[in-house]
C-alpha cells in the first residue's frame, strides 16, 4: 500500500504532466489559464517552451523519481524547491499587486501543494521504513540497521565475500574450514576464478 506522501507526489507529478501537455499542444488555452495574452507568434513558442516542454519534462522526471527513492531524493528536493520559489513568487504577487482573484489563489494553493508534496516525498525512504516496521532481517547488513545508534558506532562495518581486502581472503583460504567455504559462497566472481 502506498503512503499518503507517495500518492500526493504522484498526483503532483501527474498535474505537471497534464499542464505541460496542455501548454505544449494548445498554448492559447494554457495562456488564458495563467492570464497571459499572446500578441505575436513567438509568444506561442514561449508558452510551448516554458509552460509546455519544461513543465512536462519536470513532471516526467518526478514520475520517474517517486518510485526510485531514496536514490532520486535530491531530484525531488530540487523540484520541491523550484515549486516553493514559484509559490513564494505567487504569494508576493497576491500581496504586492493585490491580485486576490479566485483563479490566482487556486494557482497559489496548487503550487504550494506541489512544492510540499515533492519535498515531503523526498525524505521518505520506503525500503528502510518497511524493514524497521517488520523487525526482521531481509538481507545482509540488516542487523546493523536494527541496532541503536550507539551500537552502530561501536561495531566495525561487516565485510563480506568479494569485498574483503586481499589479506583477509588469503588468511581465510589458508585456514580451510567453514570460513573459506562461506567466502566462496558470497563471491559473485567465484565461477571466473576457478
Amino acid at each position: 500500500m502506498k503512503s499518503v506522501r507517495t500518492t500526493l507526489a504522484y498526483l503532483a507529478a501527474a498535474a505537471l504532466v497534464a499542464f505541460g501537455l496542455l501548454a505544449l499542444l494548445n498554448p492559447l488555452v494554457a495562456a488564458r489559464l495563467v492570464g497571459l495574452e499572446v500578441v505575436e507568434p513567438r509568444g506561442l513558442s514561449e508558452i510551448r517552451a516554458s509552460y509546455g516542454a519544461m513543465v512536462l519534462m519536470l513532471g516526467g522526471v518526478m514520475v520517474w523519481a517517486v518510485p526510485t527513492r531514496p536514490r532520486s531524493a535530491p531530484w525531488m528536493r530540487l523540484a520541491g524547491l523550484l515549486w516553493t520559489a514559484a509559490t513564494l513568487g505567487r504569494a508576493a504577487s497576491v500581496i504586492l499587486d493585490g491580485v486576490w482573484t479566485p483563479v490566482n489563489l487556486l494557482f497559489l494553493l496548487a503550487s504550494g501543494v506541489i512544492a510540499v508534496a515533492f519535498v515531503l516525498a523526498s525524505f521518505q525512504t520506503p525500503g528502510r521504513e518497511r524493514r524497521r516496521s517488520r523487525g526482521q532481517g531481509e538481507g545482509p547488513g540488516q542487523e546493523l540497521e536494527q541496532g541503536s545508534d550507539a551500537d552502530r558506532g561501536s561495531r566495525p562495518p561487516a565485510r563480506r565475500g568479494w569485498l574483503r581486502r586481499s589479506g583477509d581472503r588469503s588468511s581465510a583460504r589458508t585456514g580451510g574450514g567453514e570460513a573459506a567455504e562461506e567466502d566462496d559462497d558470497d563471491d559473485p566472481l567465484r565461477a571466473y576464478r576457478s
